[in-house]
């Protein structure tokens, strides 16, 4: 088993090597993420989102986390994962995402969908890579978190999507 930095590192190096602009889009013209999850009735992240409007952060319910994220991810890295859990700021997703054809639309798009997903559902994601459209999608057998539980053979993928889109 690796360890999660060990996997982290090797995921990183590989990122870095992926030209800008080449990774994979995952929301609709106009709509927030909120919106777009909202959708996705399968899902067990909406659900379980801590929202404080107070200090404007959004957060997922900690007991939750594992079963939401980490589906198939050692003790040692849901521990690890856990303990980098920190809310995000609200904002960005309630604000609508505006895109175009003239720029996003011309960028070639890949997606690598994840069929143990509790995050978004392989059903939903699935609305999203047609929606887009994307030139190559790729299935891994993994949770939400495949940089955990997968990352030689996520590192692989993204290659694989950065070399045909």
């Amino acid at each position: 088993m690796l360890h999660t930095a060990t996997c982290i590192l090797h995921v990183s190096s590989v990122l870095r090597t992926l030209q800008p602009g080449r990774l994979i889009g995952r929301f609709l013209d106009g709509e927030s993420v909120v919106q777009v999850s909202q959708n996705d009735t399968e899902s067990l992240l909406l659900p379980n989102l801590i929202i404080d409007t107070d200090k404007g952060h959004v957060a997922v319910r900690e007991d939750l986390a594992r079963e939401i994220f980490y589906g198939d991810c050692s003790d040692e890295d849901v521990s690890r994962a856990r303990s980098l859990l920190v809310p995000d700021a609200a904002a960005p997703f309630a604000t609508p995402l505006r895109i175009s054809e003239k720029n996003f639309g011309r960028i070639p798009r890949g997606y690598i969908e994840c069929l143990r997903d509790r995050a978004l559902a392989p059903s939903f994601q699935k609305k999203m890579y047609t929606a887009l459209p994307c030139k190559r999608i790729i299935s891994m057998d993994t949770s939400h978190s495949p940089f955990f539980s997968a990352p030689d053979e996520l590192a692989s993928n993204l290659m694989s999507v950065v070399a045909v889109a």
